[in-house]
C-alpha cells in the first residue's frame, strides 16, 4: 500500500474488448483497436525504466498480463473465489471509470524516500481535480522496472511470461483490491504512519495468503518464493491471527514500507 502517486508516467487509459464480457487487455497506452496495443506512450520514460528495457517491452508485458488474468477465461477456473471477486471488482470499476490503472517508470519509494525494489504494485487515492481535494478515486500503480526485473532477470523469461508470473500478477491485483477496501480517509490518516502501514500490509497479505496463496499452493500452481515463505509462516500459526512468524516474514521480505 502506498499513497504518493505524483510520479506517474504512463496512464493506463482504456481499451476494453467489446464482447459478452469486458476484458481489460490493453490498458496502459491508448489504442484505436480494442484487442491489442497499438499506439506508443506519449510521456517520456525515466532513466530507471530505459536502462535495461524499452517502453514497448514494458507495455507488451503488462498488457499481456492484464489480459491473461481476466477471471472469466476458462483457463483461469483455478482462481480462488477471493481472486475472482477482487480481480473482477477492479475490472468492473475500471470499465465504469471509477478506478485508474497506471504503470510508472520508477521503482516504489519507502516513506523515507529511498527506493524499494521489492514492490511490484501499490494503491491509493488521487484527487480527480488534481487539487488534493475531494472527489477522490482509487488508483493501482504498477512499477514497470520491478516487474521487468522479476520476469526477465530473476526468472529468466526472455519473451512473454510464464505461469508463475501470471499467478504473481493475479495475486498482486487481488491484493491491491484488498487494500482498496480501505477508504480514502484511511490512506490520508496512514500517510507517514509506519505502524498503520505495517498493520495494513499484514492485513492484506493475510487475506490473500489464506484466501488465495494457500489454495494455489495446494493444487501445485507455481508461485514466487516470497509467497511460499509467507504460506510456510502462516502454516506455523494454523492460518490464524496473531501470527508473529508471518509478521517477521513480511519484514524480511521488505513488504512493509519504512
Amino acid at each position: 500500500m502506498k499513497r504518493k502517486t505524483e510520479k506517474r508516467r504512463f496512464p493506463l487509459r482504456s481499451l476494453l474488448a467489446v464482447a459478452i464480457i469486458v476484458i481489460l487487455a490493453v490498458a496502459i497506452w491508448q489504442s484505436n483497436k480494442p484487442t491489442k496495443p497499438a499506439s506508443q506512450p506519449t510521456s517520456q520514460a525515466t532513466p530507471q525504466a530505459t536502462f535495461l528495457f524499452s517502453e514497448d517491452e514494458v507495455k507488451n508485458l503488462v498488457n499481456g498480463l492484464l489480459e491473461a488474468v481476466t477471471p472469466s477465461k476458462p483457463e483461469n477456473n483455478y482462481f480462488t473465489p477471493l481472486m475472482q471477486d477482487k480481480i473482477n471488482w477492479v475490472w468492473n470499476e475500471y470499465a465504469a471509470g471509477e478506478i485508474k490503472l497506471e504503470c510508472v517508470a520508477v521503482y516504489a519509494k519507502n516513506m523515507d524516500g529511498t527506493e524499494n525494489r521489492r514492490v511490484i504494485a501499490s494503491s491509493g487515492y488521487y484527487s480527480v481535480n488534481g487539487d488534493s481535494k475531494a472527489p477522490y478515486k482509487p488508483v493501482i500503480i504498477i512499477y514497470g522496472p520491478r516487474l521487468m526485473m522479476l520476469v526477465r532477470i530473476q526468472n529468466r523469461i526472455f519473451s512473454g511470461f510464464d505461469q508463475k508470473t501470471k499467478n504473481t500478477f493475479a495475486l498482486m491485483v487481488a491484493q491491491e483490491a484488498v487494500h482498496l477496501e480501505q477508504p480514502q480517509a484511511f490512506y490520508a490518516e496512514a500517510e507517514g504512519n509506519v505502524a498503520m502501514h505495517f498493520d495494513e500490509e499484514i492485513r492484506a497479505h493475510f487475506i490473500v495468503g489464506v484466501g488465495a496463496v494457500r489454495q494455489l499452493r495446494r493444487i501445485g500452481q507455481p508461485l514466487e518464493v516470497d509467497y511460499i515463505e509467507q504460506d510456510d509462516a502462516l502454516k506455523e500459526c494454523g492460518y490464524k491471527k496473531p501470527c508473529p512468524q508471518f509478521r517477521a516474514c513480511l519484514e524480511r521480505e521488505d513488504k512493509v514500507p519504512h
